[in-house]
């Protein structure tokens, strides 16, 4: 059953004995902090994926992610020409083993990729050719008690222990949030472990 913003609220506030009104922050802020917690472990455990196109310029090998590809594009996970896939450099810095001049190269296939920061992506060599990208995407935002969490349901444990991490921090119960904190990160180090199986770390 997908969970809502109703529900996570209606667990925060369990939890903590209080209701908004006493605790000084609106459902628009909490819904905020569900929105903010949704996109951290989004980004961290690969959630929310979706696939699209671009058509690099020729001699062009630097790219905004947001523009190129998509605005909600988080992170590059795979690039694809045609069937084949484009090979993945952690460093855009190693494509100099490649050549020396690769940020003015110009070919007919992108031979490599990298990522630059955040949100910029380097291709060898700079080609005309369209690329398949498969990307982490920002989830629909919660901004109200009847939205959905785009998260599957094996994270809804973490969705609460992290937004009620937030609110202690917010409130300023800082003995809590040490507690809390603590057994967050035993809570999380299955998923991390799990996460890491899958991508072959």
């Amino acid at each position: 059953m997908a969970l809502t913003a109703a529900t996570v609220l209606e667990e925060l506030q369990r939890r903590l004995r209080i209701g908004t009104a006493e605790s000084a922050i609106s459902d628009a802020n909490i819904f905020t902090i569900m929105d903010c917690v949704q996109c951290t472990l989004n980004y961290a455990f690969d959630r929310s994926v979706s696939t699209g196109t671009f058509t690099p310029a020729s001699a062009t090998t630097l790219y905004a992610t947001t523009t190129s590809i998509h605005g909600g594009c988080f992170r590059i996970l795979t690039i694809y020409e045609s069937t084949r896939t484009v090979m993945f450099v952690p460093n855009w810095k190693m494509l100099q083993q490649y050549d020396r001049n690769w940020f003015r190269s110009a070919g007919t296939r992108t031979e490599a990729w990298a990522p630059v920061g955040h949100n910029m992506l380097a291709i060898y060599p700079g080609s005309t050719t369209a690329l398949g990208v498969t990307y982490v995407s920002r989830p629909t935002a919660i901004t109200s008690s009847g939205d959905v969490f785009k998260l599957p349901a094996v994270d809804a444990p973490l969705i609460y222990d992290l937004c009620e991490i937030v609110l202690l921090a917010h409130l300023r119960l800082y003995p809590e949030i040490t507690r809390k904190l603590q057994s967050f990160q035993k809570a999380v180090e299955p998923y991390v472990e799990r996460e890491d199986f899958i991508r072959g770390r």
